[in-house]
């Protein structure tokens, strides 16, 4: 692919819709990220003594914790993080002694924390994503490389939500991960030399391709069960002044309808900044969670914002505007029906700390 492009000033459009959207941003106690949100609670990971463990916040962001006894022994109290949610379920992963301390997929059925089924003597598993009926993920098995033991492909896994068995597994040959579920869908990517976007309906073979042409790279991040988001990576060249010809790889977040050609991306722009990459992590009705970054001539990073893009229009919302003084990053990671947005946010000391946006009615 040959993309060339100038370097022009971007300016954010920001329509009725967005500007008429104010949030609350409300720090989780403890917290040093919120993965997931639903009905105004957020889910993640907080730090307790040296231990990271599953947490769940309401939405005055006191806090409950759902670190699985299990996992911790006398060698240590191993560590937990919830990365979906739905209703009374939450999944994610954690390890411990009884994980011989490799990472292994969790649910908990109202807190009540359980192992998922091993689809195969694995090396790893993690739970990403419920839609209270199905469980998605991705686990490695052992390989053997050279006579050593390596982890193999990532397989791309479901599990039935109610009885934590495997439902299906999406390998088919290249190695794939499942990064979100509802009604039905499945949503991840496939490595075929780069990251392809894909959408599954409960099994490996019909899937849809939703890579769009001429890009290099794709990823679908999350589904409602009628729109998936995500974004689309291009190389492109550089003309700037200290790096003339330098090709850098900028993304854009993205929205598609079901196809490859519903594909629509998603923009963030900063005044005085010529170039963006934007991520879309997390859709529900009319709103899309995400963030951008900020970057130079030279496309150097130079900020990154927690977004909400809201309405058919996809008006964009900076969410880093509602925080308060002294953080200097943050990213958006999920958004619910009501436009609340789970994420984080890191302070000039670089500790990060768990944020709850929620959204003013």
């Amino acid at each position: 692919m040959k993309n060339t492009i100038s370097v022009l000033t971007l300016t954010c459009l920001v329509g009725s819709l967005a500007q008429a959207q104010t949030y609350t941003a409300v720090e989780l106690s403890g917290g040093y990220i919120s993965n997931s949100v639903s009905n105004g609670a957020a889910a993640g990971q907080a730090g307790v003594g040296a231990s990271a463990r599953a947490t769940l916040w309401n939405s005055e962001g006191v806090a409950t914790d759902l670190h699985p006894s299990f996992l911790s022994s006398t060698s240590g109290p191993g560590w937990s993080t919830i990365s979906g949610q739905s209703g009374g379920l939450c999944v994610g992963s954690g390890a411990g002694q009884i994980t011989q301390n490799r990472p292994a997929a969790i649910r908990w059925q109202d807190s009540v924390a359980t192992l998922l089924a091993d689809p195969f003597t694995k090396y790893a598993s993690y739970a990403y994503s419920t839609d209270g009926a199905q469980i998605v993920g991705n686990a490695y098995p052992f390989d053997t490389f050279r006579d050593i033991v390596v982890p193999g492909d990532s397989h791309a896994i479901i599990w039935d939500a109610q009885t934590g068995e495997v439902a299906a597994d999406l390998y088919d040959g290249n190695p794939v991960v499942a990064y979100g579920v509802a009604a039905g869908q499945q949503v991840g990517y496939e490595i075929r030399g780069s990251a392809e976007a894909r959408l599954w309906f409960g099994d490996r073979r019909g899937f849809v391709n939703l890579h769009p042409a001429r890009f290099d790279s794709s990823i679908a991040a999350a589904t409602d069960g009628v729109h998936q988001v995500g974004y689309i990576g291009a190389r492109v060249k550089i003309f700037a002044e200290t790096r003339r010809g330098f090709r850098a790889l900028l993304k854009y977040g993205a929205v598609w309808s079901g196809t490859a050609e519903s594909l629509a991306t998603l923009a963030y722009g900063a005044r005085g900044y010529p170039l963006a990459s934007s991520y879309a992590n997390g859709v529900a009705g009319d709103f899309i969670s995400g963030y951008g970054e900020a970057k130079d001539r030279s496309a150097r990073t130079q900020f990154t914002h927690a977004v909400t893009w809201v309405g058919p229009d996809h008006d964009m919302v900076d969410l880093h505007n509602y925080l308060p003084e002294g953080y200097v990053y943050s990213r958006g990671t999920a958004v619910d029906a009501s436009g609340n947005v789970s994420g984080y946010a890191v302070d000039a000391t670089n500790h990060a700390h768990a944020m709850l946006w929620v959204r003013n009615p």
